[in-house]
C-alpha cells in the first residue's frame, strides 16, 4: 500500500545545528550580541511576518542575517563565501540513508518540506547517496510559505497520497499537521530516525 511520508530537512535529514552554531559565533563578530535561543525566536518571528506578507523575499539564512545585523549582512556573506570552511553543507546523520531506503522499499512515497530559501538542487547535493531515495522538495523559496503556516497545506493539495505522515521537531508544525490529517512523528533529532521509521511502519502495518 503506498502512503506519503512528509519531513524537514534540517535537523531531522541534516545535522543543521552544528552549522547554525558555528554561524552564531561567527554573527556575534559582526555585532549580534545573542544567544541561540533569542536567534531561534527571532528567526521564529521573521517566518511569520514572512507569512503575514509584513516582510517579503526568499526565506532563509540571508533573510534572517538582514533583520539581525542589517548592512552588514552583505560583509558577513562574502566572509563566509571565502571561508567555507566554517559555512560547509551541514552532515548527514548516520541513519538517514538508512530511513529513507527502508521506507521506499515498503512504498512510501519520500517528500521533503523546508523553509528554507536554498535550491533543491543544492538540497539534494548536500543528502549524498540518500538523495536518490526523494520523490520531491518543497521549499518556503518556490512557495511563499512556511511550515505551520501554510506549507504543509499545500503539500497535500499537490500531494493526494494517503495516509499521509509528518516527521517533525517543531510543536507548531506538528499542529499544523495533525490540523490537516496527517499522522504526525515527532523525533528530537535526526538521531531517533529507526523509532520513526517503526512507528510509521507500525501505523501501516508493516513489518
Amino acid at each position: 500500500m503506498p502512503f506519503l511520508v512528509c519531513m524537514d530537512y534540517g535537523d531531522i535529514l541534516v545535522d543543521s545545528l552544528k552549522v547554525k552554531k558555528r554561524q552564531f559565533r561567527l554573527m556575534r563578530l559582526f555585532g549580534a550580541d545573542l544567544r541561540e535561543d533569542e536567534a531561534k525566536a527571532r528567526w521564529d518571528n521573521i517566518k511569520v511576518k514572512v507569512h503575514r506578507g509584513e516582510l517579503s523575499g526568499k526565506v532563509g539564512f540571508k533573510m534572517f542575517l538582514q533583520n539581525i545585523i542589517g548592512d552588514k549582512t552583505p560583509i558577513y556573506l562574502r566572509f563566509l563565501k571565502k571561508f567555507r570552511a566554517v559555512y560547509v553543507d551541514p552532515p548527514v546523520y548516520p541513519g538517514a540513508g538508512r530511513f529513507l531506503r527502508t521506507l521506499k522499499s515498503k512504498g512510501a512515497r519520500l517528500v521533503i518540506v523546508s523553509d528554507t530559501g536554498e535550491e533543491r538542487a543544492s538540497l539534494l547535493r548536500s543528502l549524498g547517496p540518500a538523495s536518490k531515495y526523494i520523490d520531491a522538495i518543497y521549499t518556503s523559496k518556490d512557495y511563499g510559505l512556511v511550515k505551520g503556516r501554510g506549507l504543509l497545506r499545500r503539500v497535500l493539495e499537490h500531494e493526494k497520497l494517503r495516509p499521509a505522515f509528518f516527521v517533525c521537531h517543531d510543536d507548531d508544525e506538528a499542529e499544523e499537521a495533525e490540523e490537516l490529517g496527517m499522522s504526525v512523528v515527532t523525533i528530537r533529532n535526526g538521531s531517533e530516525l529507526d523509532r520513526a521509521c517503526e512507528a510509521i511502519l507500525d501505523k501501516v502495518g508493516l513489518p
